[in-house]
């Protein structure tokens, strides 16, 4: 996680592999609780997890979960 000047987060940054077999990395904002709570879940691994990468309004990868 990334954080702000008084601790507070950001975003989080994440290793995927695309449908093409190609490693990047994206971020999610702080505010996307959905995708947070997936990837925090310990009842499961989010290795596999599915979602969707876009370009956020700054040109940098971002991704969610679904």
């Amino acid at each position: 996680m990334i954080c702000r000047g008084k601790g507070e987060v950001e975003h989080g940054v994440v290793m995927l592999l695309t449908e093409d077999g190609r490693r990047t990395l994206a971020r999610i904002p702080a505010s996307d609780e959905v995708t947070l709570a997936h990837l925090q879940n310990m009842d499961r691994t989010p290795v596999g997890s599915f979602g969707e990468i876009t370009m956020a309004e700054d040109g940098v990868p971002r991704w969610q979960v679904g």
